[in-house]
């Protein structure tokens, strides 16, 4: 079954994309993804 394209497995994924734009959606997305992922990058490389 496909939901605008979206396969079963890939749901969480695009589920996680739309909670990120509406938590964030006051914010420039480019902005807020750059810092999100700078984190996860300070984790990642100190972890």
């Amino acid at each position: 079954m496909k939901y605008h394209q979206v396969y079963p497995a890939r749901v969480p994924f695009y589920l996680k994309e739309l909670e990120f734009r509406y938590n964030y959606r006051d914010v420039p997305l480019f902005d807020q993804l750059i810092e999100t992922l700078g984190e996860y990058a300070r984790v990642a490389v100190t972890g």
